[in-house]
């Protein structure tokens, strides 16, 4: 969660790059089996912080109060809506609220609220469209209760966009090092996030997905504390890189 290739691109290392790349473990497919595509690869990755301002006060007597916390299970309820009713069903998104705190005692209606969650997107229009509408449900929401309703957005993670040239560079290495069988082409975009696409930005590269599946742990889901995987993955992933360097220089020389 550091970002630290937003660092790394920051110190200026890299400026003289030609072309980058790196390999991801996926407990989704075999070892052997590689994914290595164009396009867009993973989601745009952002936060969102909502504050309620209410009125505390006895829960005997909430006729005078403001309660934070139904004003902010509103909001939590409303924003289901924004994905499922107002995002083109084709672009892949997602809005999670993970983390909802307010009041103190069972006696007591709470005078504040707040929400923590996160918003996944593919298209940078449906990220901006996302915003917005977490932005009027909010307002509208404080409006509708005579409270105040904040919201602060905190960038996350740009999407990994692999490049045109460097994927078939990719794919041309994965075929040489094992052959064609180990391409795997998928149809759809992961929605976790990856601070390799801060490369991408400025640097023609392939973040590729590598097979490293382990039997008898294969539902066990990535940043699991039980975690684990086939460690033969990793010479193949050596392999790719060297060879993936290599077709890079070559076609460098060339031009």
């Amino acid at each position: 969660g550091g970002a630290g290739a937003r660092k790394i691109m920051g110190s200026g290392l890299l400026a003289k790059a030609d072309a980058i790349f790196a390999c991801h473990l996926d407990r989704h497919f075999k070892v052997g089996n590689i994914v290595a595509q164009a396009g867009s690869i993973s989601a745009f990755t952002d936060r969102f912080d909502i504050t309620v301002k209410g009125k505390g006060g006895h829960a005997a007597q909430p006729h005078d109060t403001v309660d934070a916390i139904v004003i902010a299970s509103l909001i939590v309820m409303s924003l289901q809506t924004i994905v499922s009713r107002e995002v083109n069903p084709l672009h892949p998104s997602i809005v999670s609220v993970g983390k909802i705190a307010g009041g103190s005692v069972p006696n007591a209606v709470a005078d504040s609220a707040t929400l923590l969650g996160t918003i996944r997107t593919t298209e940078t229009q449906v990220r901006k469209q996302i915003k917005a509408g977490i932005q009027r449900i909010a307002n509208a929401a404080g409006v509708l209760h005579n409270a105040r309703v904040e919201v602060e957005f905190i960038e996350g993670y740009p999407s990994v966009i692999n490049t045109v040239e460097e994927s078939k560079i990719a794919r041309q290495a994965i075929v040489n090092i094992i052959g064609d069988e180990a391409l795997v082409d998928t149809r759809y975009v992961t929605m976790g996030g990856e601070d390799f696409s801060f490369y991408l930005e400025k640097i023609p590269g392939c973040l590729i997905r590598l097979g490293a599946q382990k039997k008898g742990l294969e539902n066990v889901p990535a940043h699991s504390s039980t975690f684990d995987f086939d460690e033969d993955a990793l010479g193949i992933g050596a392999a790719f890189l060297a060879e993936a360097a290599k077709l890079t220089i070559d076609s460098l020389a060339k031009k």
